[in-house]
């Protein structure tokens, strides 16, 4: 059984331009006198001087626990794994390599998970832009995609979904989920390819618990988008990579509501989907404006996830899924 206490876990690949500043607001974390805590850095195959970087300042900061560990499986799922693994207290906290905490994110955020009912958190981020650079007249829109702005949340306010940026899980859930065997089918982020969605599938696994999901008020962090970030180019491959990872979050929405999943119901929603891709094919020739893009790129990620996922595939791990709840119900 863990040590009470918070593991904050950064996966790191080719961290170098932010770690310094991702620390140091760690290093500012206040109200920890009586809750141990320690960062754990995961050298996800970085070739830049990232591992050097954080060895350094880890050096100058002794009175603090530290680790930097190295994931030679590439990916970002590999790599919080990693972090789990390696981590030794209750509460884990997935901090990004841009993400700088506002300095009682910690606290507020062990605090909260101290509910018996309450398996994950996370407070809100907000953008940080490089200096000079204006927010794009759009970024409000899409801002989920980049970690920023308002949870999801159903009609009732009943938070259904955390980004992966920032969240805070009892180290608890991947007991049971290591206990059961649990692999996860979306993997993240791996070198360029943008496949998402291993946030919301481990978020959908919490709620198979029967725990809930919680976001802490007050509670923020600054997430920072460098220019690249914000160039329509890679704006349309994120949102391809979230397209991409619809029709395995489908099946745990269904899941969730004891819907029945067979092929005969992933046929129809491929059907639907090249409806919905032609439908968004017009409006952008009506009009090519950049979320009439990224709309199209997501109906493009999501064929593409049909053809990825196999319809066999995706019946398997709906039955895995209802097995789970199942099994963890009963246990």
């Amino acid at each position: 059984m863990s040590k009470d206490g918070i593991s904050v876990i950064i996966c790191c690949y080719n961290s170098a331009a932010t770690i310094s500043t991702t620390l140091e607001y760690l290093f500012r974390q206040i109200d920890l006198d009586v809750v141990p805590w320690e960062i754990v850095v995961v050298d996800n195959l970085c070739t830049d001087d990232t591992h050097h970087i954080v060895s350094s300042i880890f050096s100058e900061h002794r009175h603090y626990e530290t680790k930097i560990v190295v994931e030679s499986t590439s990916g970002l799922m590999a790599a919080r794994m990693k972090g789990v693994e390696t981590a030794q207290y209750s509460v884990l906290l997935f901090c990004d390599d841009d993400n700088f905490l506002c300095n009682n994110y910690l606290y507020r955020c062990y605090q909260t998970l101290q509910d018996p009912h309450i398996g994950a958190c996370s407070g809100v981020g907000y953008p940080i832009f490089t200096e000079g650079i204006t927010k794009p007249e759009w970024f409000d829109i899409v801002q989920g995609g980049y970690a920023c702005g308002k949870q999801m949340v159903d009609e009732n306010d009943t938070v259904i979904l955390l980004y992966g940026a920032g969240i805070c899980i009892k180290k608890s859930v991947f007991d049971i989920l290591s206990k059961n065997n649990f692999e996860f089918f979306l993997i993240g982020r791996k070198g360029d390819i943008l496949l998402s969605g291993d946030d919301s599938e481990l978020c959908f696994y919490i709620r198979m618990m029967g725990l809930k999901l919680a976001v802490v008020t007050n509670c923020t962090f600054g997430h920072f988008i460098p220019q690249k970030r914000i160039q329509i180019t890679y704006l349309k491959r994120i949102f391809h990579g979230f397209g991409m990872a619809v029709p395995v979050i489908d099946i745990y929405y269904a899941g969730l509501r004891n819907y029945k999943i067979d092929i005969f119901h992933l046929v129809k929603q491929y059907i639907k989907t090249v409806f919905f891709l032609i439908r968004a094919y017009l409006i952008y020739l009506e009009q090519k404006s950049i979320i009439n893009q990224v709309n199209l790129s997501v109906q493009l990620g999501i064929l593409k996830g049909y053809r990825l996922f196999r319809f066999s595939d995706l019946v398997d791990r709906y039955n895995d899924f209802i097995s789970y709840r199942n099994k963890i119900s009963k246990s």
